[in-house]
């Protein structure tokens, strides 16, 4: 009777250890905004230039998530690079600044908003790094 355990153990773990694991579903938007569904797409800004500042951002809800990549500077404090920080505007409207290379704006209205993202320096000037997109808020959660 022991045997019998071992060997139905044993047939089991060997079975379960295959290779055969399931891709997860991804449900992307076509448009790259927020769909009625509340499911999260995310975008790519990628540098024109080539002092090296990329973005990505995705829409959750009334949430928008941003994070941001510099190659000649950073958000801490550091004696190697220049520390710098993200100034967000919302339609043209001043709306906070950034200190770090995530963030996350929350609550947003719904509808089209004109987002920019200026690079500035710790005293408020800039520095000549900018990206600027759209996105479409349906949702109000």
């Amino acid at each position: 009777m022991k045997w019998l355990v071992h060997l139905i153990w044993l047939v089991l773990i060997l079975t379960a250890c295959g290779n055969n694991i399931p891709e997860p579903q991804i449900n992307q938007d076509k448009q790259g905004v927020q769909s009625r569904s509340h499911s999260a797409s995310a975008k790519s800004i990628s540098p024109r230039g080539g002092r090296g500042f990329q973005a990505k951002y995705f829409l959750k809800g009334n949430s928008l998530y941003v994070e941001c990549f510099l190659k000649e500077f950073t958000f801490s404090p550091s004696d190697e690079k220049e520390s710098v920080k993200v100034r967000l505007y919302l339609d043209g409207k001043k709306l906070a600044d950034y200190r770090t290379a995530a963030f996350v704006v929350k609550k947003m209205p719904r509808g089209r908003h004109d987002i920019l993202m200026q690079i500035v320096k710790v005293n408020g000037e800039p520095v000549g790094l900018e990206k600027r997109f759209t996105v479409q808020i349906d949702s109000g959660i």
